[in-house]
């Protein structure tokens, strides 16, 4: 249980992030790496991150089903999920077109993670409590860091790569501030932030 909330929380330590940073930058990635013939598909970025996070995060959790011998109850839930995801791009696109695809991605994806904890939690000792915190300080330090660079992109004025490479640094600062005030007020030495700091440590010891 102690070492299944430490991988998620690990887990969503980068990832959650990534996928929030690449929603930041879409606007500099898409004409960087594509062109600006791209620039329409720009919106498609900026959300479809937020959908693969989830996917990333809720896969741990089929794991621990599979691991207590539960498999024909995950392929039960396999299936569940997956009718919901269509019947969400379904609907999303017969209303929104190509958005909708990806709002009706992000609704299905966040249905497949409740359903699939809910599953986890009911075949071991986890509890909704404990998922929470494992993903609080990541998320909260990933709001964080987008709402800054979100307020600053209307104030830069930079070359593409240049623009790119201070949001990335200026996120990764604001990410890493945050979340390390937030484990200092409300974390403790058995949160996967820990392990991080030792690691740290050891380092620069050895150095």
């Amino acid at each position: 249980n102690a070492a299944f909330i430490k991988a998620l929380g690990g887990l969503a330590l980068l990832t959650v992030p990534a996928g929030i940073g690449l929603s930041c930058t879409a606007t500099e990635i898409v004409p960087l790496l594509l062109g600006d013939k791209w620039l329409a598909a720009t919106p498609l970025l900026q959300w479809l991150p937020v959908g693969s996070v989830l996917l990333a995060l809720h896969a741990l959790a089929g794991n621990i089903v599979v691991v207590l011998g539960h498999v024909r109850l995950l392929a039960i839930t396999a299936w569940v999920r997956a009718l919901a995801l269509l019947a969400c791009l379904y609907i999303g696109y017969r209303l929104f077109g190509l958005m909708g695809v990806v709002g009706g991605s992000i609704i299905g994806n966040g249905i497949s993670f409740v359903l699939l904890f809910a599953v986890a939690i009911r075949v071991s000792p986890l509890r909704w409590g404990e998922i929470a915190r494992a993903l609080a300080r990541p998320l909260f330090a990933a709001g964080a860091m987008a709402g800054v660079l979100v307020t600053v992109s209307d104030h830069l004025a930079l070359p593409l790569m240049a623009q790119l490479g201070v949001k990335v640094a200026l996120g990764v600062l604001i990410y890493g501030l945050t979340l390390a005030l937030l484990w200092r007020l409300f974390g403790s030495q058995a949160a996967v932030e820990g392990d991080f700091v030792v690691k740290i440590r050891q380092k620069l010891r050895r150095a």
